[in-house]
């Protein structure tokens, strides 16, 4: 069975058909294995060329993931651009899944595990980030105060923008607006 299905994904390959993700995830697994064992070697041995072939060994590590990542993001499907869109245009107003899966025409539970798929975070996740973004930007202008700005960005009202304003940038959002203001002079 192994033999077959390992035959199968070598003919996928040589017709030009991407390969499944277990082929991939094994070529990168291998491939970052002998160059982690190349990098311990050069590490243990210390000769003279030792320096640069570590740094080469390096660069050549971090641009297997980099080109690893560009090829998760060619194959994102088009509908997650129109969901980011969509959730940029109307970040103020409270959504559900089941009308965020409408929107773009998928079924929730794919959304989800999409979503976090391509982006290594949740759904969830985003969607805080972009209200605590836009919290961020009306806390600076100063001009409104924090329950307003909870309203506008989204949240369900001060004490939850409190909350995880203070999550992601690490203190209140009072003390980021009177920071900002010392800043700015």
């Amino acid at each position: 069975m192994l033999a077959r299905g390992s035959a199968r994904h070598g003919a996928k390959a040589a017709s030009g058909q991407r390969p499944d993700r277990v082929t991939l995830r094994f070529a990168v697994a291998r491939g970052a294995f002998l160059r982690c064992a190349a990098l311990l070697h050069e590490f243990e041995c210390c000769d003279t060329d030792s320096e640069l072939i570590i740094e080469l060994l390096l660069r050549d590590i971090l641009s297997a993931h980099a080109d690893l990542c560009d090829e998760r993001s060619a194959f994102k499907p088009s509908w997650l651009g129109r969901l980011l869109d969509y959730l940029d245009d109307t970040f103020t107003e409270p959504w559900t899944l089941n009308d965020l899966a409408a929107q773009v025409g998928v079924h929730p539970v794919y959304l989800c595990r999409s979503f976090r798929r391509h982006f290594q975070f949740t759904l969830g996740q985003y969607i805080r980030s972009l209200r605590v973004l836009r919290a961020r930007q009306l806390v600076v202008e100063g001009s409104i105060n924090l329950a307003e700005v909870a309203i506008l960005s989204g949240f369900a009202d001060q004490s939850h923008l409190q909350r995880e304003f203070k999550k992601v940038v690490g203190m209140s959002p009072g003390l980021y607006r009177r920071v900002n203001i010392r800043a700015r002079g």
